[in-house]
């Protein structure tokens, strides 16, 4: 698995299913793809099927998480 920061990309043999689990009670991130968590304060829109961040990245947003997402980030 490949976590991206702003400064490198690190390469960790967890489970993104064991990474979420640390992260969530965090506010700040949330998961979106069976192969993608991310920080809410890089998303620039989301929009039909897609979450745009604000580097100009376009990421899928799986089926089973699209009720959960739209809720989330309605709260915010």
């Amino acid at each position: 698995m490949f976590i991206h920061t702003k400064e490198k990309s690190i390469t960790t043999l967890q489970k993104i299913s064991d990474i979420e689990i640390k992260l969530k009670d965090s506010s700040y991130f949330i998961r979106i793809h069976k192969s993608f968590i991310i920080s809410i304060k890089h998303i620039e829109k989301l929009k039909s099927d897609f979450i745009y961040l604000k580097n100009g990245t376009q990421l899928s947003i799986g089926v089973s998480y699209r009720v959960h997402i739209n809720e989330y980030l309605n709260l915010i």
